[in-house]
């Protein structure tokens, strides 16, 4: 069965508020005794999901709802899998843009 190692995980959102998560960004060293770690597979889901190695696609939503619960599981070449939660945070670090207008006479 594989040895998952889970962390919580902060990251910042692209000009357009958005982020691309994908299954390996959460795994922080899974390890099997008989599968290799490339050989490990890796799935995601959000709470009403289904696993999938797809990435998540966040966005100016999931933003203001940030912290977001995923699921990480690594299945390895036996079948065995383990699970384990992880907390993403959604942080913009982008300051606004200001557009002053010309003074008036």
């Amino acid at each position: 069965m594989p040895l998952l190692v889970c962390q919580d995980i902060t990251v910042p959102v692209g000009e357009n508020c958005e982020y691309i998560l994908t299954p390996e960004r959460l795994d922080a060293g899974a390890t099997d005794n008989c599968t290799t770690q490339d050989n490990l597979l890796r799935e995601i889901r959000l709470a009403n999901g289904t696993y999938s190695t797809s990435p998540i696609f966040f966005d100016r939503t999931d933003l203001i709802n940030t912290p977001i619960t995923v699921f990480l599981r690594v299945t390895d070449e036996a079948g065995n899998s383990s699970e384990c939660t992880v907390e993403v945070n959604l942080e913009d670090r982008t300051a606004p843009d200001i557009i002053c207008p010309a003074p008036m006479d």
